[in-house]
């Protein structure tokens, strides 16, 4: 729940009429575990790297918050100054940081919710991905059995009555660490949809939300007054079925009124239907997507324009006569990334290109998107030989001949694993200096008020 203006998400307003609901019947015994993957991206956290969202929490008083790859949308050093805001524990638990020779400063390893003489013992474990996704330089992410194994059995030396995981993505050893009572209770957290489905691990221990705007309830009972055996039973709760709450609203309001003052002005207006649905930019050509990658490469006066499908976020229907705001742009281009440009060969390109689709079935952001160049595309090929009819300013491209290419800074520098964008033009002392990407767009619709995005064809799907 990133954006706290999009009510697709149920939203922290619901939410918290769904806690006090509970809580007045039940307060001894409840244990609100928020699930994360909500600092960033949002027009919000654009500004102020997330910071709203805890002003938020603060007030849902989570008994815990859990570690997911989104928290570091503004790096390491913004989630530990995030957690210090919170009045409440974030957890990570398998993050090493070499200035602290520990955690993240502020971030536990694990914690203890003591309630009725019960203790729940919590672990998050993120997917060792997030370093190279996220551009973590500092951190290093380690995921092993041994690892959590290890933490499970100093969450019951301390006590754990019950050692409940969080986790995003499936790991085989899970099954083992369940069936061995290693870990009682399993929770996928549904935190960004990597695989555009929930994909849980199939075992009666592991628990998971189905769909947004839900809330996910497990009612834990000892039998027999047992500290060991436990049922537990789950359900989804709508958040839609509750009513806003009012002070939470006021919070909310008053965030999207400082982000009216800022963003609300027009820019242009558009002379086609768009969308920036997030299967359409992580799978195939995409109009806006197109928009953005010639705006950069004109920008830059580059041979090519490349950005990742990733980096669009509105998932957002426009129609014809649509009046663009600031506030469109940030909503699509939220992350701060930044305009460079950087030169590569034709082969360098090829792989690019081959990586960028080597995961399209999974609808993941590397989805290639390109200005002043084409491709062909086979996605039932295997990976590493999807690519073919590569074409620069419609001349075949030479594999020995180096391009110049306009991309953002996070592809630049190795994001989402694009390894061959590392012979940077351009060298700033600081990255500050660089221009924003949605500030480039912004710009160019400025100077040109009426747009029509469209597909040209650039990008070909061929499936056999």
């Amino acid at each position: 729940m990133q954006d706290i203006s999009n009510p697709k998400e149920g939203g922290y307003s619901r939410l918290y009429s769904l806690l006090k609901h509970i809580r007045q019947s039940n307060t001894e015994n409840t244990i609100f575990t928020f699930g994360g993957g909500s600092l960033g991206p949002s027009p919000m956290s654009g500004f102020d790297r997330g910071s709203h969202i805890f002003d938020i929490l603060n007030t849902l008083e989570p008994d815990l918050m859990t570690v997911r790859k989104r928290e570091f949308s503004y790096y390491e050093d913004e989630l530990s100054l995030r957690a210090n805001e919170a009045a409440f524990p974030l957890i990570a638990s398998n993050i090493i940081d070499p200035l602290t020779t520990g955690n993240i400063e502020g971030i536990y390893d694990d914690f203890i919710v003591n309630k009725n003489n019960r203790k729940i013992g919590f672990m998050s474990v993120l997917p060792k991905d997030v370093v190279q996704e996220y551009l973590l330089n500092r951190v290093r992410v380690f995921e092993s059995q041994t690892m959590i194994e290890g933490q499970a059995k100093k969450l019951r030396r301390e006590g754990a009555d019950v050692i409940v995981m969080v986790f995003s993505k499936n790991r085989s050893y899970y099954q083992k660490l369940l069936d061995s009572g290693t870990i009682d209770i399993a929770i996928r957290a549904r935190s960004d949809q990597d695989n555009g489905q929930v994909n849980t691990l199939p075992h009666p221990k592991v628990y998971s939300l189905s769909e947004d705007d839900r809330a996910l309830i497990l009612d834990i009972n000892w039998l027999q007054n047992s500290t060991q055996s436990v049922e537990v039973k789950h359900t989804e709760v709508l958040l839609s079925d509750y009513p806003e709450d009012p002070q939470v609203n006021h919070q909310i309001d008053e965030y999207n009124h400082r982000l009216d003052r800022l963003l609300n002005q027009t820019i242009g207006e558009l002379g086609n239907p768009i969308d920036t649905l997030r299967e359409s930019v992580r799978t195939k050509e995409n109009a806006f997507a197109n928009f953005v990658a010639d705006t950069i490469r004109e920008y830059k006066q580059a041979d090519i324009g490349f950005i990742n499908g990733g980096l669009i976020r509105g998932n957002k229907i426009y129609p014809k006569g649509q009046r663009l705001t600031r506030r469109d742009i940030a909503t699509e281009l939220p992350f701060r990334s930044r305009i460079t440009r950087v030169s590569a060969t034709g082969e360098q390109i090829k792989q690019a290109l081959e990586h960028g689709v080597s995961e399209v079935q999974l609808i993941r952001g590397k989805f290639p998107h390109v200005s002043g160049l084409s491709y062909e595309f086979t996605a039932s090929h295997k990976v590493g030989q999807r690519i073919s009819n590569i074409k620069v300013s419609g001349q075949k491209i030479n594999l020995n001949k180096s391009y110049t290419v306009a991309t953002s800074d996070y592809l630049a520098n190795g994001g989402d694993g694009f390894i061959s964008f590392s012979n940077k033009l351009e060298v700033h002392a600081i990255n500050a200096s660089l221009p924003l990407i949605s500030d480039i767009v912004i710009l160019n619709i400025q100077k040109n008020p009426y747009i029509k995005p469209k597909i040209d064809g650039r990008i070909v799907r061929i499936d056999k």
